[in-house]
């Protein structure tokens, strides 16, 4: 994909909807979600062409009705970076907020890797629940502009596919040495709200290689 890493854009985009005050549940997809909070590790594989490699942590706090309705939660994570390369999606680990592990099933379906977290037991969840999905996903920076030696890190944070909705969103990215001095700073964007929404949000850089 890259043989240099030369200039570097950041751009993420966070969709965030909002509960309703009073939700009615009659269904499994009638919960809601307080927080979405991703950290993307991305770093750079010079032995493999500098084949952009990413550590995605996903932290998912969950609210369910305290009505035996809800056994878990789906996640689908899309197979490919950019519609265009392999993500080749390898799942480290799923745990809760104690670091215990949870069950769940994976499937490939239509472009996206579902993940399926409850128990084999079939026993029910209620009320708040954490949900740490830990992944290594490969080609996550593209050359938009072909030829011209800018690369960007263009990144959904929690999509657009959810029936529930979020309280917030959040998203961290970290970068290897190699990367971080190739960052442009004032190129870094950042767009959050409902699915089409160009309503932009701030960057923030709390060490030399972390930004919010």
């Amino acid at each position: 994909m890259m043989k240099l890493i030369s200039k570097l854009l950041l751009t993420l985009i966070l969709i965030v909807s909002f509960a309703s005050e009073s939700p009615s549940f009659a269904d499994v997809n009638d919960f809601s979600f307080e927080s979405f909070d991703a950290t993307y590790e991305i770093s750079v594989d010079e032995s493999k062409e500098n084949r952009t490699e990413m550590v995605v942590t996903e932290k998912l706090v969950a609210l369910f009705p305290m009505v035996e309705q809800n056994r878990g939660i789906r996640r689908s994570i899309p197979l490919q970076s950019y519609q265009v390369f392999p993500g080749l999606i390898e799942i480290i680990s799923v745990t809760d907020d104690l670091g215990q592990p949870r069950e769940y099933e994976s499937a490939q379906e239509e472009g996206f890797l579902n993940l399926a977290i409850k128990a084999s037991d079939g026993s029910y969840v209620f009320g708040k629940q954490t949900y740490i999905i830990k992944y290594k996903q490969y080609w996550v920076i593209n050359d938009f502009d072909s030829g011209k030696g800018v690369n960007e890190f263009y990144w959904d944070i929690n999509g657009n596919g959810w029936l529930q909705s979020f309280g917030s969103v959040s998203a961290t990215v970290i970068l290897d040495p190699l990367l971080t001095k190739n960052v442009i700073p004032k190129s870094m964007r950042c767009y959050e709200g409902n699915s089409g929404s160009t309503g932009s949000c701030n960057v923030t850089q709390p060490s030399e290689n972390t930004y919010k």
